[in-house]
């Protein structure tokens, strides 16, 4: 038999059919009165065998005279009833998937708004926090009414190349070039010179990528000096190996890093104009390559692309013991400009150039994306952000996840091998299981928090007890 229809099995049939029954036993009753009054002998009236719904459900419970998932013959009225008879239903009939339906078919308007409101609140709970960055960080364009970013833009737009390539400021290696190239996607990645085992695991994983929807991608790692005289010369083989390293000729080190930003956008706009993007990341991030250029090959907007994790209301670091300390007279303003999170930013090749243009004025002190994102904004150009980009949170992973969004932070390396290679088979995954995915890994994501929180609290209450 099929699953059972909606129509003539909720409660009210129920009680109509057992009103239609009494209602002859009635007649039946009066009839017998009449005839003994007669003196006649009663005759009581054939009683109909009670009919009994279709399916399983109806079989009564054993030990009552009740059905299943139809306590005292009522109609659920509340949410806490709704579930207690979804449970009762399932424990006497486990395995049918008609007493279910059977069930939900007898929720009324009220109980369904009940289970709707509640999956709206689930999504909202899970997504919320996505769409009202996306719509409250969603910042309107600049206007260029600025005689100071008109400036900007016209030195920007008409930049000779020829004097910084035989005088940079930065850079003491220029062993790689893609100067005869176009570049759809240029990948510059922020490395320390001691890392070289992590610059490896890039470069067999999502590095390795040279290509995406017939269109060129570059790899490349942007580093300082090293302290050691050994790395150095790590360093100096490793450039000459691969030719995928910029080196600057300053010591790396965490004052430094904003050095190192400038002599990244410097070298990609002096050995790189042809590069149509340019993505800057940090080197424990996971780049989903094809993602990020499939939402590339879609804009309709070609300048003054600036996306990312959007930061708003950046507070500089008045601390003058941490390493990222600005001093007021460097950078007197309250605030930062909105930009993007350093984890991994985004720009076209024409933002490169207003930036490196824009730097000139911009002290190094700041931190190197709020020092991308002030340059931005003196040249009139707007950060835009994309919840695909993860910030600083690692994403729970998930494979259809994985293809969709566009980076996640601090993984490890054996999970850059594996997440790797199971994104990279070539299997597309369904709409359903993108939606799937996408709230699988929030989930995961903010159980990861809790702990996380969690475990850095009885930490912080051990070292507290410690003390």
């Amino acid at each position: 038999m099929g699953a059972p229809s909606c129509r003539g099995h909720g409660p009210g049939a129920a009680g109509l059919g057992q009103s239609q029954r009494r209602r002859p036993a009635a007649g039946a009753a009066a009839g017998a009165a009449a005839g003994a009054a007669a003196g006649r002998p009663s005759r009581r009236a054939p009683q109909p065998p009670p009919r009994q719904p279709a399916g399983r459900s109806g079989a009564p419970h054993a030990g009552t005279g009740r059905h299943c998932g139809e306590p005292g013959g009522e109609r659920p009225a509340t949410a806490q009833a709704v579930v207690r008879a979804l449970v009762g239903s399932l424990r006497c009939h486990p395995w049918d998937p008609g007493a279910a339906l059977l069930t939900l078919c007898r929720l009324r308007t009220h109980q369904w708004c009940f289970i709707l409101f509640n999956v709206l609140l689930f999504h909202m709970l899970l997504f919320g926090a996505d769409l009202l960055e996306q719509y409250f960080l969603h910042s309107l364009p600049l206007s260029y009414t600025d005689a100071k970013a008109l400036e900007i833009r016209e030195r920007a737009r008409k930049l000779d190349l020829d004097p910084l390539k035989a005088n940079l400021s930065h850079t003491s290696s220029s062993s790689v070039t893609c100067s005869n190239q176009e570049i759809f996607l240029l990948i510059v990645v922020c490395s320390s010179p001691e890392n070289r085992t992590r610059r490896n695991v890039i470069r067999q994983t999502w590095g390795n990528a040279t290509g995406s929807r017939g269109y060129s991608v570059l790899t490349l790692f942007a580093v300082g000096k090293a302290a050691a005289a050994s790395t150095q010369l790590e360093i100096n083989e490793e450039a000459q190996k691969h030719r995928d390293i910029i080196e600057g000729s300053f010591i790396d080190s965490p004052q430094t890093q904003t050095q190192k930003m400038l002599m990244s956008v410097e070298w990609t706009v002096t050995f790189c104009p042809r590069a149509r993007y340019i993505l800057h990341t940090a080197q424990d991030v996971f780049v989903g390559v094809a993602s990020l250029a499939g939402y590339l090959l879609s804009l309709t907007q070609l300048e003054d692309i600036y996306l990312g994790r959007v930061v708003h209301h950046g507070v500089p670091d008045r601390d003058p013991q941490s390493p990222g300390f600005v001093p007021i007279h460097q950078y007197p303003e309250e605030f930062y400009p909105d930009f993007c999170h350093g984890s991994a930013f985004l720009m076209s090749q024409d933002v490169a150039r207003k930036v490196y243009v824009a730097a000139r004025e911009v002290p190094l002190a700041v931190p190197p994306a709020a020092f991308v994102g002030i340059c931005a904004q003196r040249a009139g150009i707007t950060a835009r952000h994309s919840s695909r980009f993860a910030g600083e949170k690692h994403i729970s992973y998930n494979r259809c996840c994985y293809k969709f969004i566009f980076t996640s932070s601090d993984m490890r390396e054996d999970e850059l091998f594996q997440d790797w290679k199971e994104t990279s088979n070539g299997e597309d995954c369904s709409l359903l299981e993108t939606y799937y995915s996408l709230v699988s890994c929030k989930v995961l994501t903010y159980i990861d928090k809790f702990k996380q929180f969690n475990l850095d609290r009885i930490k912080n209450e051990l070292l507290h007890f410690v003390n």
